[in-house]
């Protein structure tokens, strides 16, 4: 069945995510609000782009112009920057546009003659926000000091856990905290010894 622009947006409607549907231009305008990207030239949220390409048998999202290659001595560990990213990465992969010299992130989902569906779509999507936000960190520090420093993955575990804690009631603070000193208290006693 082939894939078509009505068909995602109505994907994107029954998820209640904002976007705009130019048909005139064949796309559709996700506006996303990044926690670590932030554009060089502007505070605004990142903008996907979805389009269906000709033969209708793929979705490509695609985030334009996140950089612009640097002219100076930072290339090569900016370019390595972004072959680990899109090495790492599920589905996105960074691309130069030899037009303007920027770099677009893009995910692609081939779907043959298979029916888009919403988790699909709605991956395809969070795995290009994701990567995005996720390698900014690394890509952004290669652009300006001219090293690659990959992220620690424990890192985000590590950040993922305190989002989960900071969105806790007061009460069910208090409950990690009596479970979390019960566990200590567990560990610090004396091991029973067995023959």
């Amino acid at each position: 069945m082939p894939v078509t622009l009505k068909q995602l947006a109505a994907l994107l409607d029954e998820a209640e995510t904002k976007y705009e549907l130019n048909e005139e231009r064949q796309t559709i305008a996700i506006p996303v609000s990044p926690d670590c990207y932030k554009a060089e030239d502007s505070e605004e949220s990142l903008l996907i782009l979805v389009t269906v390409p000709k033969n209708q048998s793929s979705v490509q999202a695609m985030a334009p112009s996140l950089y612009r290659f640097p002219e100076g001595g930072n290339g090569v560990p900016f370019s390595r920057a972004l072959l680990v990213a899109s090495r790492r990465a599920k589905f996105t992969k960074w691309t130069l546009d030899p037009a303007d010299d920027t770099i677009d992130a893009i995910a692609n989902l081939v779907v043959a003659d298979a029916e888009v569906t919403k988790d699909q779509f709605l991956g395809l999507l969070s795995d290009l926000f994701s990567a995005i936000d996720y390698y900014h960190p690394m890509i952004q520090h290669a652009l300006e000091a001219g090293e690659v420093v990959e992220p620690d993955p424990e890192d985000s575990v590590v950040a993922e856990i305190l989002k989960e804690v900071a969105s806790l009631a007061p009460g069910e603070l208090i409950q990690l905290q009596e479970a979390l000193n019960r566990t200590h208290i567990e560990a610090d006693a004396p091991a029973e010894e067995t023959l």
